[in-house]
């Protein structure tokens, strides 16, 4: 299977806000949960729209979807983030994205089972993993990470539901699985 990115035109809707942001789902886009980022030292370190480095635990340094996209069109930082809060939670497979364009098998159901359940995904800023924010919680003492070993590789998958933000890229992504429509 592989990852097929969207086609998504270059410009702006009528209130200003990039194509590329157009499907994150509105609901999150309703909330002051939204701040920048920034690439330093390898890092993707998140900034408040109002300048100063912001946190995923502060609400004070969260802004509106609007505020972030603004802010963000300015060109100081790399993209735009969102806390992770309840009801949601976000869940991040890093490396599961092959050079081809290809998914590694163990994300392969891991991946369905978010798209079957509405979950938003998208790519990553390093363009080689993705990130999905759906309705859910963690199981009450569960751990925030898995080691994911496979023939190929040996990579973790996170999943939050508060205490951190995604970077986000608006590079929405489906599953190509080669059947004919």
């Amino acid at each position: 299977m592989k990852i097929i990115e969207l086609a998504v035109e270059s410009g702006h809707d009528s209130s200003g806000i990039p194509w590329r942001y157009a499907a994150i789902p509105e609901e999150l886009k309703q909330l002051k949960i939204w701040m920048l980022w920034r690439s330093e030292h390898g890092n993707k370190i998140p900034y408040r729209t109002s300048g100063g480095r912001g946190s995923s635990t502060d609400p004070e340094s969260w802004s509106t979807f609007s505020e972030a996209v603004a802010a963000e069109q300015r060109g100081q930082h790399s993209g735009i983030a969102l806390a992770i809060v309840p009801p949601f939670c976000g869940v991040d497979l890093d490396h599961c994205i092959l050079p081809d364009g290809s998914l590694r098998e163990w994300a392969i159901p891991i991946v369905e089972q978010l798209l079957a359940a509405g979950a938003y995904c998208e790519v990553s800023p390093s363009l080689t993993g993705l990130k999905a924010i759906t309705r859910g919680k963690k199981p009450t003492g569960s751990r925030c990470s898995r080691i994911m070993d496979s023939a190929d590789s040996r990579q973790k998958i996170e999943s939050w539901d508060s205490g951190r933000y995604f970077a986000l890229t608006g590079r929405v992504f489906k599953l190509e699985t080669g059947d004919a429509e």
